[in-house]
């Protein structure tokens, strides 16, 4: 059993980092948390088995079991507080399902990697001593994947392979991340594996541990010197033979002294080759992506003075400093605490659905308390590292203890992936120093054991169950995308009713249905010759894109993307829908409420009005969005409009110009401009004073930019009953 479970392990440490399928609208982070549910849930099967079949079974926590047990608990309780829906919450990559499966998976690593250490009754050990040094074999493995996502970087930048913005790692960010933190270990194992030993130290060593029953002598030497030799039979024979560089005389100190173990039962050149060409590759390909992610491959990213600001935002309510906004739910601290000046920056018009780093994201979501937490950690990593030389078995965990630290900085100003959190939840485990708690003997409860399995079948039932419906919806989601791509109207309806009908709890999916109706009714709408049945069929379809629309913003209320969306269905509906002007501006209000600094909030109720040839009240929303960012062209082109239509000519002439000054010359945009110019009376240019100046920061669109949504909620209402028309709009 246990080396099924260390098999099972093995596995995944091989296919987490290159995982990724196609058949989901989000290829890469959601298959990765899927695979690490279904991973924890085969390693607690396998591990209750085990426990059965032993009829034993032995407690064992690691350095960072309570620190990972509160975070995942602050993660649980945010999510049933806070979150505006549990099924988004728990279905969202790096949010709660991620983090309590990580914590999970940490303790099984801990109690798989000291099986051996354990039939030793050692109150205290390392894995990494134990049988063929486990920690640094499945590290090994990690290389090998990150040689992989090297040979596929090279071949996306050479044309061998189609380029793209992604590997099986993720983003080219998050692939950059990865292999820079192999990149680290890789780093450290070729700078201990060449340090200076004497002939005659490798083989003394060799010699001692090679005796039975014995801790090795290395080992023995390093506890005499803080004295901390270990508590139990084993017994640590004083020799002379040995002959080592004094610590004095080296920067490594205690280091090399421990250094033998690692050329044990290998050749030490094999291992200098194979670790120093990995260290080119993946090292030259970490650099190599550095400076596209600088130049022609920057990654969209929200600035860490926004995303500090935003936090510090949380922490002016009790509640939600200590709890955080709820996992998943950034984007509602996003919209209601971003600063003004962001409208600024390149990044003002979007939309951002997680934080500038995970330790920033996760105090944001989860509060101040998780943060602190990931701090801990971080210190508590720095304090093994500064005092290594007194940490038993330091030099085996040198290498782990430097990528793991150089990891957990990196997630401090950099988004995380599920790459490189499940990297440092192994490397967690592999650092750890492990204790045997206590051990309970389950022969007295005979067959009666056997119960123990209930906890783990019911656990696996219930999470194939929702975790299985909830999987297949993304999957038939992303057919319905593909079939709108492909204009395929009926096929896309259809799907996604079907996906609906699986996990009716995400706001997305409505959204998109919504709009698909609507699709389906303008196209039916548009034939020349209506049948009775499709005159019949419009009002449905029209009446499920609202319906839908409004379910979408009950799942999630605080999403200003839903709000957007039924304004914008709504707004389309005025001349067919009664009270439809109504319901648009309501809409927009709420939109604006809850994305106050957003100019493009004011714009679109702004262009309603317009539409309902409300002139004055255009007005008055145009010029909220040009003091929002005075450089918005198209607020300046519409106030125009406005202006033009209440007679106001002179007024509209100084705004064309302060939008002509912000376009591109010779742009169709300009071109746009200058038709609005011919509709002013010959008077306006003379009798209009200079305009304010404007500064031109970069040339825009007139064009109204619209944020992509974001995936992020709970009541439900009917499924969809309207067959799907027999149409392909």
């Amino acid at each position: 059993m246990d080396r099924l479970l260390r098999l099972t392990v093995k596995i995944f440490a091989f296919l987490f980092p290159i995982f990724f399928l196609y058949i989901t609208s989000e290829s890469y982070e959601y298959n990765k948390m899927a695979l690490l549910v279904i991973t924890v849930v085969i390693l607690l099967i396998l591990f209750t088995l085990k426990i059965v079949h032993q009829r034993r079974f032995a407690a064992v926590t690691g350095t960072f079991s309570l620190s990972l047990f509160f975070l995942s608990s602050i993660a649980a309780v945010s999510t049933l507080f806070q979150s505006p829906n549990l099924s988004i919450a728990l279905t969202t990559p790096l949010a709660t399902t991620a983090i309590v499966s990580g914590f999970v998976l940490y303790l099984l690593l801990i109690n798989i990697l000291a099986g051996d250490a354990r039939k030793e009754n050692l109150t205290s050990f390392s894995p990494l001593l134990q049988g063929e040094g486990k920690g640094e074999v499945f590290m090994n493995i990690l290389v090998f994947d990150a040689v992989f996502l090297c040979l596929y970087v090279i071949g996306m930048y050479t044309g061998i392979l189609p380029k793209n913005s992604f590997t099986p790692a993720g983003s080219l960010l998050s692939t950059a991340m990865f292999l820079s933190v192999i990149t680290i270990y890789l780093l450290s194992k070729v700078v201990i594996n060449l340090l200076p030993l004497t002939t005659s130290n490798l083989k003394a060593g060799d010699e001692r541990d090679k005796t039975p029953g014995r801790w090795p002598d290395f080992v023995g030497r390093s506890l005499d010197s803080v004295g901390r030799r270990p508590k139990d039979s084993f017994q640590v024979e004083e020799s002379e033979s040995t002959s080592v560089i004094p610590p004095s005389r080296s920067p490594f100190g205690h280091l090399e002294a421990l250094a033998p173990s690692l050329s044990r039962g290998q050749d030490p050149q094999i291992k200098i080759i194979f670790y120093f060409l990995s260290l080119l590759l993946i090292g030259g390909t970490t650099i190599f992506l550095a400076i596209h992610l600088f130049t022609d491959q920057k990654p969209i990213i929200l600035p860490l003075s926004f995303g500090w600001i935003i936090f510090l935002e949380i922490l002016k309510n009790l509640k939600t400093m200590l709890l955080g906004v709820g996992p998943s739910n950034f984007l509602t601290a996003f919209s209601l605490g971003k600063p003004l000046l962001i409208n600024q920056t390149p990044v003002w018009n979007i939309i951002f659905t997680s934080s500038s780093s995970f330790i920033l994201n996760l105090a944001t979501e989860t509060g101040i308390l998780a943060g602190i937490i990931y701090v801990g950690i971080i210190l508590k990593l720095l304090k093994l590292l500064k005092n290594s030389p007194h940490y038993p078995f330091s030099i085996i965990h040198f290498p782990f203890i430097l990528p793991l630290l150089f990891s957990l900085i990196l997630q401090v100003f950099l988004p995380s992936s599920m790459s490189v959190f499940i990297l440092t939840i192994l490397l967690l485990a592999f650092v750890s120093e492990k204790k045997h708690l206590f051990s309970i003997d389950l022969a007295f409860f005979g067959k009666s054991v056997y119960f123990l399995l209930l906890p783990g079948i019911i656990i696996t039932i219930l999470i194939t169950y929702f975790g299985g419906r909830a999987y297949f919806a993304e999957v038939i989601y992303k057919q319905s995308l593909d079939a709108l791509v492909n204009n395929r109207g009926s096929d896309a309806y259809n799907l996604q009713i079907q996906a609906l009908s699986l996990n009716p709890y995400i706001d997305r999916y409505h959204v998109v249905f919504s709009q698909t109706n609507l699709a389906l009714a303008n196209a039916l709408a548009a034939q020349k010759s209506l049948t009775d049945e499709d005159k019949q069929r419009i009002p449905g379809l029209v009446q499920q894109a609202i319906d839908q629309a409004r379910t979408a913003v009950t799942l999630y209320r605080t999403n200003v993307v839903n709000w957007d969306n039924l304004a914008r269905i709504y707004a389309s509906l005025t001349t067919y829908a009664k009270d439809a002007d109504a319901w648009a501006e309501t809409s927009y209000q709420q939109k604006i409420q809850l994305d106050p600094l957003n100019p493009n909030t004011r714009l679109s109720l702004g262009g309603f009005y317009l539409q309902m040839q409300k002139w004055d009240m255009a007005e008055n929303l145009f010029r909220q969005a040009i003091s929002l960012k005075p450089d918005f062209a198209n607020a300046h082109f519409n106030l125009a409009v406005s202006y033009r239509q209440q007679k106001k000519f002179t007024e509209a002439y100084k705004e064309l110009q302060s939008s002509m000054a912000l376009v591109s010359p010779n742009s169709t945009d300009s071109a746009k401009i200058k038709e609005e110019l011919d509709l002013l009376p010959p008077e306006a240019a003379t009798e209009s004073e200079t305009p304010a100046s404007t500064e031109v920061i970069t040339p825009q669109t007139l064009e109204t930019i619209e944020s992509s949504p974001s995936s992020l909620k709970n009541p439900l209402q009917a499924k969809p009953t309207i067959p799907a028309p027999p149409i392909t709009p």
